[in-house]
């Protein structure tokens, strides 16, 4: 009978009479309670089954989590070490700068104290070599004032002793000769009736010569002055040694 309730209820082609409403009602409380114990029992079932799954998901996302941690702290260990490798090399790059900067620095300065001291080398040089000149000059000064001195009085001296000699030579012509034959002699000059001794006074000794002795005169002609093979400039012709005359081609 239930079944067939229960497929009329389905079916909707039956109706059921009034004096069996009641029953139907304690039917379907009980039928709830057993769908409530059933769906208790069901999520109960449910929830031990998912337990175990819950659990292992929540170890694997702590363990995910555990790893991210550790992988977030490796890679800021590594962000430090780099910042830390950063760092030192920053202040090795500083200190070799401040290095490099002190040793350019330091040849800087020795340059110019080298270039400092070639300078002052090159200047006590140059005054050296000036101080050498201003000697060497002075020196050369003094020599060719002392030069100049000697030579002046040496043509002092010759010109002195030159006018002493002719001063000498004048009298004694003047006591040989006369005043007026000195005179002539002096000045290189010939003159008819010169004695041969006035000739050769005059002009020194002749060249050359010729002479041809006759009964009363002896006839010579002295030669001055060659110009080549039996050629003269000047010819004295004399005759007893007395002046006759002359020729002369200059």
């Amino acid at each position: 009978m239930a079944t067939d309730r229960h497929l009329n209820t389905h079916s909707g082609s039956a109706v059921e009479p009034p004096h069996t409403q009641p029953a139907r009602a304690t039917n379907e409380t009980d039928e709830s309670r057993s769908s409530v114990v059933l769906g208790v029992f069901a999520l109960t079932c449910c929830g031990m089954i998912a337990l175990p799954l819950l659990v292992v998901d929540w170890r694997r996302k702590r363990q995910a989590e555990r790893k991210r941690r550790e992988e977030d702290e490796r890679a800021r260990q590594a962000w430090i070490a780099q910042q830390e490798h950063a760092r030192v090399m920053a202040l090795q790059a500083e200190h070799a700068r401040q290095m490099a900067e002190q040793q350019a620095h330091q040849m800087a300065e020795q340059q110019r104290r080298l270039q400092a001291e070639r300078a002052q080398r090159e200047r006590e040089r140059e005054e050296e070599q000036r101080r050498i000149y201003v000697e060497q000059t002075q020196r050369q000064r003094e020599q060719e004032e002392e030069r100049r001195r000697i030579e002046a009085e040496k043509i002092r001296v010759a010109e002195e002793a030159k006018k002493v000699a002719e001063r000498e030579r004048r009298d004694a012509l003047i006591r040989r000769f006369g005043e007026k034959d000195a005179a002539k002699i002096i000045r290189g000059e010939l003159w008819l009736g010169a004695t041969a001794e006035a000739v050769l006074e005059t002009l020194g000794v002749p060249a050359d010569s010729d002479e041809k002795v006759l009964k009363t005169k002896k006839k010579e002609t002295w030669k001055y002055h060659s110009t080549g093979k039996n050629r003269y400039r000047l010819r004295v012709m004399l005759e007893n040694g007395i002046v006759v005359g002359w020729e002369d081609k200059s």
